[in-house]
């Protein structure tokens, strides 16, 4: 079938048609599992899966760790998964600067590299562990360094990528990041990096109220700031340290070799790339994140704590990304009722303190006009690139999966 190595594995097929979330019953009644998942070695084997999609009219599903919960690297209408982990190698171009590498790098590996060379990553994300260059650039999104350097797509020069109609290189990352590869397949990225500087972490017992008051100010060396709420430290202190305090906390990331370090600050980052052992209170997460602008963002916060909602944000250049955590065992009835008030949770967000999805993926496609400031360009791309629809349907752009969501979020609220 293909010169790249793949499988047609029942179990495979099951595992690789999931990611870190379980989608809600009704999804789970229209989701179709993959047909076959194939490990691209080259740009060629790219060439030919694409090709084979063509002619037998099989959706294509890029993944890398699927360490995302929007559904973006599930399966819609079955197909062919293309899993990047054999495309994995990177290099550091030492003159400019910049990290060149192929989508199945992961962050965790490359930060090590650079760091070797004299570099260090601008911003990566907190799932660096498993999470690939390729896959948290199609996702988009705030991570370690988002304060000072923004979102991904900020530090990317450009990428290269593969659709129906060949290859191109382009620095025009707002038609590529947060699509999930529904506009073109991602195969290498030139991503910049910064010199490296030793990094200093300190922890504090604070609120949203007295991090504004930093958030205002702008120290030009602070990269990172993330708040767990009272009832997030509750469950890290149960889960991960009993040393943690109950309260609210916030670890605080400079790149400066001079700057204070204290003890609670290492421990809170000890936990910062292992969000998933939380999960065990569940023992299902379900996910509510918003992203909110600096004016509506404290009063947010301050609703999920008299709500008493486990919640982290993660402060970013423009803006916070709230992530509100719902714990449930999805064999149960309870399962379902999680994902409305996860819902609910959003749309008050959404209403009252005029936030956005952090994501669209599969599961919120319907909020995708409101998400993507350049939407009506984008689906004009889509028909050029994928005239067939069969780059990661049911992602992004409408759906009869993304009619019934909608109307699911209406019944829910």
């Amino acid at each position: 079938m293909f010169k790249a190595p793949y499988t047609t594995h029942p179990v495979r097929l099951h595992i690789y048609s999931h990611d870190i979330t379980s989608p809600p019953w009704i999804f789970k009644k229209l989701i179709k599992e993959a047909d076959v998942v194939v490990q691209p070695r080259s740009e060629d084997d790219l060439v030919e899966i694409l090709e084979y999609a063509k002619e037998n009219k099989m959706p294509i599903v890029p993944r890398g760790a699927a360490t995302s919960g929007y559904g973006g690297a599930v399966p819609y209408k079955g197909g062919i998964i293309v899993d990047f982990s054999k495309m994995n190698r990177f290099e550091v171009n030492e003159e400019e600067g910049i990290l060149i590498s192929q989508p199945g790098a992961v962050w965790l590996d490359v930060k090590k590299e650079v760091e070797k060379k004299g570099f260090t990553l601008r911003v990566y994300p907190t799932s660096a562990p498993s999470s690939t260059v390729g896959g948290w650039i199609a996702q988009g999104g705030h991570g370690i360094g988002s304060f000072k350097y923004g979102e991904v797509w900020e530090s990317v020069e450009k990428i290269r990528v593969l659709d129906f109609r060949g290859f191109r290189e382009t620095s025009n990352l707002l038609f590529y990041s947060g699509l999930c590869g529904t506009t073109g397949l991602i195969t290498k990225a030139w991503v910049k990096l910064k010199d490296y500087v030793e990094h200093k972490r300190t922890g504090y017992n604070t609120d949203a109220g007295i991090i504004m008051k930093t958030v205002k100010a702008r120290p030009p060396k602070l990269t990172t700031i993330l708040l767990y709420g009272h009832k997030t430290m509750e469950l890290k202190k149960e889960i991960e340290d009993p040393s943690l305090p109950e309260f609210s906390a916030a670890l605080f990331e400079y790149e400066d070799p001079n700057a204070n370090e204290n003890e609670l600050g290492e421990k809170l980052w000890k936990g910062v790339f292992y969000p998933l052992r939380i999960k065990r209170k569940g023992p299902s997460l379900i996910v509510s994140e918003v992203f909110l602008s600096y004016v509506t963002a404290e009063d947010y916060i301050y609703w999920l704590e008299n709500e008493e909602i486990p919640y982290e944000v993660l402060f970013s250049k423009r803006g916070a990304a709230v992530l509100a955590m719902f714990f449930e065992d999805e064999r149960k009835f309870g399962y379902t009722l999680a994902w409305r008030k996860a819902l609910k949770v959003m749309r008050v967000a959404e209403r009252k303190y005029k936030a956005i999805p952090y994501s669209v993926g599969m599961y919120l496609a319907h909020k995708a006009k409101k998400y993507f400031e350049n939407y009506d360009e984008l689906v004009e791309l889509k028909k050029l690139v994928d005239p067939y629809n069969l780059l990661n349907p049911g992602k992004v752009f409408p759906s009869t999966l993304s009619f019934i969501a909608k109307i699911a979020n209406m019944v829910v609220i």
